[in-house]
């Protein structure tokens, strides 16, 4: 079903990895240790929220560490995605003291929460995904509109229907009438 909402807001967009090292130890003297791969797990924190934008929340998409299951793993990574409701440099110093010093955070894309143009006559919404809208700030009012559904982007599922195509040319023809009012 086509998307009819011009979005409010684009939510978002923190993108890090936190990587940690230590020895190698076998499994059995793991209390003389101090394993890598928990240090990529402290994320589990209070995350900040917006009355506009909403919560803050975390995804801890990739994990990985270790060579084998009885020994202390020398070196992991966590790679995670924060969908952000408040000013970056807050949630970088949430990130920061969960860290710690147990690893290091290597930031991959960051940009605040942005707010989006809106037309009159479309519905608005609020939506936790992210674009690249933030990264064309010399192209005009930002807005966001179209076919498709969120709820399978970036997934073998991902695809658009010819009626949702079709769709979507009548609510862009719409739109580009309410612009040149």
């Amino acid at each position: 079903m086509a998307l009819r909402s011009l979005r409010r807001m684009v939510s978002v967009l923190l993108l890090f990895a936190v990587v940690s090292s230590t020895l190698a130890a076998p499994l059995g003297p793991a209390q003389r240790c101090r394993p890598a791969l928990p240090a990529t797990l402290y994320f589990a924190c209070e995350w900040p929220q917006s009355s506009f934008f909403g919560t803050t929340t975390c995804n801890i998409g990739v994990i990985g560490g270790g060579t084998r299951p009885n020994v202390i793993p020398d070196s992991a990574r966590a790679e995670l995605q924060i969908r952000l409701a408040i000013d970056i440099e807050h949630v970088k110093r949430v990130l920061e003291d969960a860290c710690g010093t147990r690893g290091r955070l290597e930031y991959a894309s960051l940009h605040n929460p942005v707010r989006l143009f809106t037309v009159p006559g479309f519905d608005e919404c609020v939506v936790r995904f992210t674009t690249d809208v933030p990264y064309l700030s010399q192209w005009g009012k930002p807005l966001l509109l179209g076919p498709g559904s969120i709820l399978v982007a970036h997934t073998d599922h991902e695809r658009i229907s010819k009626r949702e195509l079709e769709s979507a040319v009548g609510l862009y023809v719409n739109l580009a009438k309410r612009l040149q009012i």
